[in-house]
């Protein structure tokens, strides 16, 4: 949860902390646009801000089944538009599946209708129906990806009344909890008849999703490992002045150019500069200028340590040619160079974590 002084701060380009309370000032992708920041699970609050209503119900004897009109809506207040890829439905717990959609583009302000129709209620009791958003917010080439879902409890009784109850069900596995369900305060009851009655719109809490999000493969390593916003990176055998104070990635668009070019600490505008070398460890000047400017860009997307080939020459990431423009998630011992002619420039990189969770990049000059 950011202050209002982290978003004073984020108004100063160089800034890479709190200077009131602290924290690290992490960027969101489109600052430059929405001058949001984001935590470390990456979400932007102003950017995506997703919400699902339930317009209305019908009630139901056993053995039939009920009708649940949603509406999604893109609730950002600075224009940015939103991408639903999947509505994914379940119910009592079991398997997901799609809901077809005939939109996936909601500019900000906008709604568009997503109806669940349940599976038969064979009997009296609780029936629970979960829903889950995956959203993806873009800027330029980068893209954030995010599930959020909601619960609801039918309860059918044998007095042939139906009632929805909104219910938060916080999976065993999801950050900072021990799993279980919450029930929510509403409650709506309506008596069969023989003409269903509509219910009032009620908007349903969204909470994030992040199991879900890690048994999807839409966030996190293939290991299982996850790299926040706020990892610490650490830099090992760079030349004085060729790499930033260890800290997260606090750049005004969240990303570290590495290349040719010198670093702001040195007077330039790079980030991290790597230059080719000898085999007696001088820089080799002319296999230097092979190195661009900005040679890659390194960035956290989806709880991922990324790299990208800036440079027409591309790259090299362990025994793989990186083209122009093309992108790969960085594992724990990979190298990357931009040269495969030159001694130096390689940079290797190491995770540190605790239970899964990346807390320190090492990243180390080869």
């Amino acid at each position: 949860m950011h202050h209002d002084c982290c978003y004073r701060t984020a108004l100063s380009h160089d800034a890479a902390f709190c200077g009131e309370c602290g924290g690290p000032i992490l960027r969101c992708a489109a600052f430059e646009e929405c001058g949001g920041l984001v935590d470390t699970d990456g979400c932007c609050g102003v950017c995506v801000a997703p919400e699902l209503i339930l317009s209305s119900t019908r009630t139901t004897r056993a053995g039939g089944v009920v009708t649940l009109p949603l509406i999604v809506r893109n609730g950002s207040t600075v224009g940015r538009p939103l991408i639903v890829s999947r509505v994914l439905v379940r119910e009592n717990a079991g398997p997901w599946r799609d809901l077809e959609l005939a939109w996936e583009r909601l500019d900000a302000g906008a709604s568009a209708p997503a109806a669940v129709t349940t599976e038969p209620l064979d009997r009296a009791g609780s029936h629970r129906v979960e829903v889950a958003l995956v959203v993806h917010s873009r800027w330029r080439w980068r893209e954030e990806t995010m599930v959020f879902a909601a619960g609801l409890e039918l309860e059918v009784e044998s007095s042939e009344r139906v009632s929805v109850q909104q219910t938060i069900h916080v999976a065993s596995g999801g950050i900072g909890d021990a799993g279980g369900t919450i029930y929510a305060p509403l409650r709506l009851d309506e008596a069969q008849s023989d003409a269903p009655k509509a219910m009032d719109a009620r908007s349903l809490e969204l909470v994030r999703a992040s199991k879900l999000e890690r048994e999807l493969d839409l966030r996190g390593m293939p290991s299982g490992m996850i790299v926040p916003r706020g990892a610490r990176f650490a830099w090992a055998q760079f030349a004085n002045g060729s790499a930033p104070v260890p800290g997260p990635i606090a750049t005004r668009d969240g990303l570290l150019g590495i290349g040719r070019a010198r670093t702001v600490l040195q007077g330039g505008n790079g980030d991290v500069r790597v230059l080719a070398r000898d085999s007696a460890g001088a820089v080799d000047e002319a296999l230097s200028l092979e190195i661009s400017r900005r040679h890659f860009s390194l960035w956290i997307q989806n709880d991922r340590l990324m790299l990208r080939a800036e440079s027409e020459r591309g790259g090299r990431l362990n025994n793989s040619h990186l083209s122009r423009g093309e992108s790969a998630p960085l594992a724990d011992g990979d190298r990357f160079s931009p040269h495969s002619r030159a001694q130096g420039g390689a940079v290797e990189v190491r995770f540190e974590a605790h239970h899964g969770v990346v807390h320190t990049v090492q990243m180390t000059a080869r």
